[in-house]
C-alpha cells in the first residue's frame, strides 16, 4: 500500500487571506475538519485546524 492509496484525491485548499467564515463553510459543505493553507506557489503555510 502507498500513500496515494489512502489520500483524498481532490484536496480542498485555502489561501492565507481566506476569511474564516469561508473556511467554516467549506468544512460544512465537504465534511472536512481541516484544510491546508497554501500560498500562491502552492507551498503549505499550515493547517486551518491549527489556525482556528
Amino acid at each position: 500500500m502507498h500513500a496515494k492509496d489512502v489520500m483524498t484525491p481532490n484536496v480542498v485548499t485555502v489561501r492565507p487571506d481566506t476569511e474564516v467564515c469561508t473556511i467554516a463553510r467549506r468544512f460544512i459543505e465537504r465534511w472536512n475538519s481541516a484544510v491546508p493553507i497554501v500560498d500562491q506557489g502552492a507551498a503549505s503555510s499550515g493547517s486551518s485546524a491549527k489556525a482556528i
